[in-house]
């Protein structure tokens, strides 16, 4: 919701769960990562991926997902590395996920925001992309890093009012992040320069 209000403000998303989504089209690296993993067990009749089944077997066990980990991780941030890369210096591109920490996407960032919302807000927001709501709940639980990068992040957006009220808090947000200088001005660690909206 956050992402998509900033969109209309004339940011560029790039959204880790589509890529994710894309990846895991039938033929290719991340569909071709769970066959060899799992085997045919993996993929419904038509071939292509059943996410409540692998829901059920990677986010139950931690061993699995680390596996999996192992191999998206690298294969998103070389992606969005490729469409830094050859966006231009004026246009303002958001990586919008929750792993951006344990997948190390810092690094490649200028800023961090921290979109606060509670998991049955994260759940929902899971289900209406598309994931199985029992995925969505194993994945919410799963995120284990979230705490660690709310302190990393220079500004925080607290999703947890009416949808006007966010409005109004994207905002100010879209404001603050226009006036901020780019690459490099902070880093993960430094003190907050920003809350919008209320906890």
């Amino acid at each position: 919701m956050v992402a998509r209000l900033l969109a209309e403000h004339g940011w560029i998303i790039l959204d880790l769960d589509c890529l994710v989504k894309t990846f895991s089209q039938k033929g290719r690296a991340i569909w071709k990562m769970y066959v060899q993993m799992l085997g045919r067990f993996c993929l419904d009749r038509t071939g292509a991926l059943d996410r409540a089944r692998i829901g059920w077997l990677v986010f139950r066990n931690r061993k699995a997902l680390l596996i999996v980990n192992r191999f998206v991780h690298p294969l998103l941030r070389q992606q969005v590395q490729r469409c830094l890369s050859a966006s231009s210096s004026r246009e303002r591109i958001i990586v919008e996920g929750a792993i951006l920490l344990e997948a190390g996407f810092l690094p490649l960032l200028d800023i961090l925001v921290f979109v606060e919302a509670g998991p049955e807000l994260r759940i929902r927001r899971l289900v209406e992309k598309g994931c199985p709501e029992r995925e969505a709940i194993r994945r919410v639980h799963s995120q284990i890093f979230l705490p660690a990068l709310q302190k990393r992040s220079q500004l925080i957006i607290y999703n947890t009012g009416t949808p006007g009220e966010l409005e109004r808090s994207v905002e100010r947000l879209a404001e603050t992040l226009k006036n901020l200088e780019p690459r490099g001005v902070f880093s993960p660690g430094d003190p907050k320069v920003g809350r919008f909206g209320t906890p």
